[in-house]
């Protein structure tokens, strides 16, 4: 948490996961918060909550499968290894935490199978849809933000000319509010904003990301 720059005591996690939890967060407040839970802030149980992230886990699947099927040309081979990336880790583990990576999983397959596969004839709604789920993922967190802006460009480079403004539209509308709502919090349009509050500054590091890479594929904790 921080302190905004007019006062008030603010998160610094993107506010995507909250709204996509919010309706089933609500529903188990009024059905089934008799009982509290984790510091008397939360209802003991979450069973919509919970049943949110399941729900959105069986989307990833489906995703996958498409998306496997449209590389490999077989179901029996895109069903073979969406099964077998679905039920392993880490995705068994996500279906049942509350954190945003099974959201990002679902708009980056999605995304990708279109950009790679559909771009190419896509109408300007899908266009238009593509640009809505390129920017909600950096409203999901930050770490998300390089593959939006990615994915924006693979399908920006893919859609024929009549659906690229329609892309634009639907990128920009939905990165503009995100910015307005940091700027409010820090004063600070950047989408690292929140983040930057930080008292250490070497979140966003540009001389670590290559060494930080290099970590990632050797680290056994990563």
């Amino acid at each position: 948490f921080f302190q905004g720059k007019r006062g008030g005591v603010y998160e610094i996690y993107q506010p995507g996961l909250s709204f996509l939890l919010f309706p089933g967060y609500l529903l188990d407040r009024a059905l089934f918060g008799l009982d509290p839970g984790f510091q008397d802030e939360f209802p003991a149980d979450l069973p919509l909550t919970m049943t949110t992230m399941l729900i959105v886990c069986g989307l990833c699947g489906v995703a996958v499968f498409r998306l496997l099927r449209n590389a490999t040309g077989s179901d029996a081979a895109a069903m073979t290894m969406a099964t077998l990336g679905m039920t392993t880790l880490p995705m068994t583990a996500f279906a049942f935490q509350l954190y945003p990576e099974l959201p990002a999983c679902l708009l980056i397959v999605t995304g990708v199978n279109f950009a790679v596969f559909h771009a190419p004839h896509s109408t300007s709604r899908h266009a238009l849809l593509a640009g809505l789920g390129a920017a909600t993922l950096a409203w999901l967190h930050v770490r998300f933000g390089l593959i939006s802006l990615t994915l924006f460009a693979l399908a920006l480079w893919r859609v024929p000319g009549r659906s690229r403004w329609p892309l634009v539209l639907g990128y920009a509308a939905l990165l503009a509010p995100l910015s307005f709502a940091l700027y409010r919090m820090t004063g600070s349009w950047l989408p690292t904003a929140l983040w930057d509050t930080q008292s250490s500054g070497l979140e966003f590091a540009p001389e670590g990301v290559l060494t930080n890479l290099v970590g990632y594929a050797v680290d056994y904790r990563w």
